[in-house]
């Protein structure tokens, strides 16, 4: 009995493939593309491809901010000095003279110090602002110092008239800037009076000779003149030396006058006012 319910469910199940297989038609048209899928993950990267040929050369970029300045570097060696600069204008001359009252025929000396050596100076009278004759060109000596001689204040008549009767200014202008004046009274006719505070040793020398002249009662540092009085050929004065004083108003000089045999008169002048005048005897050469 099993064994037929076998036999007859295997029987129906053929009919009913051949019932199947008898009722399908022919294949239909292919239907219509589907949507793509998702898509895949990512494979893995393949090995590197080798460098290509270099680009062109591009265009230079703008220039960066400057950096900040570096730690200064050590002093370099002195350099070697520079060459002399040109002589600055003296700030100390002076000047001096033989006569501090003269008349316009008198014959004096002028000197001064303090210039810059080889210096022309230039020595002139200041009669006021307009007549300011120049007596001569002076060149300062190797320290500074200028002497001259000058015959008298010899101008035009007018300018006679207008230097005498009061204080003028012997000046000194040197062409290097330096400047020096002293005061000078001229007058119409001058006196020489004795100075009795002065004092002056009279000497005797063999013509060609040397003598030491010693005079006292000048001024603290005066400057004094000697000379002989009158002994020039025009009738000036022959100065043969200038010493200062001492603090003390003294002073020591050695003279050697270019005189004939004979008796002078030598005179201290001071350039502040002082003199005194004593013999002076020149005797024949022994």
């Amino acid at each position: 009995m099993r064994f037929y319910s076998k036999a007859l469910s295997l029987t129906i199940s053929s009919i009913l493939v051949l019932a199947v297989i008898a009722c399908a038609g022919p294949a239909g048209a292919a239907g219509a593309a589907g949507l793509p899928g998702e898509p895949g993950n990512p494979g893995n990267p393949g090995p590197a491809g080798p460098a290509g040929a270099a680009g062109p050369q591009g265009e230079p970029g703008l220039p960066g901010n400057p950096g900040e300045p570096g730690n200064p570097g050590n002093a370099g060696p002195t350099g070697p000095q520079g060459p002399a600069g040109a002589d600055g204008q003296s700030g100390s001359a002076s000047l001096y003279t033989t006569h501090s009252t003269m008349t316009v025929d008198d014959t004096f000396t002028v000197w001064g110090s303090g210039f810059n050596p080889g210096e022309p100076v230039i020595i002139q009278i200041k009669i006021d602002q307009t007549i300011q004759p120049i007596l001569g060109t002076l060149t300062a000596n190797a320290s500074g110092g200028i002497s001259g001689t000058y015959d008298g204040l010899k101008q035009e008549d007018g300018v006679d008239a207008k230097a005498q009767g009061g204080i003028r200014s012997l000046v000194a202008v040197g062409a290097d800037g330096s400047h020096a004046s002293t005061p000078v009274n001229v007058v119409k006719s001058r006196v020489h009076a004795p100075n009795v505070d002065s004092s002056l040793t009279s000497v005797t020398v063999a013509k060609g000779n040397t003598v030491t002249v010693k005079g006292a009662g000048f001024k603290a540092n005066e400057p004094v003149t000697i000379s002989t009085r009158a002994t020039l050929t025009t009738g000036g004065d022959s100065i043969w030396k200038g010493q200062d004083a001492n603090a003390y108003g003294a002073f020591s000089a050695d003279i050697s006058p270019d005189l004939e045999v004979g008796v002078y008169t030598l005179q201290a002048n001071g350039s502040h006012g002082s003199s005194a005048t004593a013999i002076l005897t020149i005797t024949a050469t022994k």
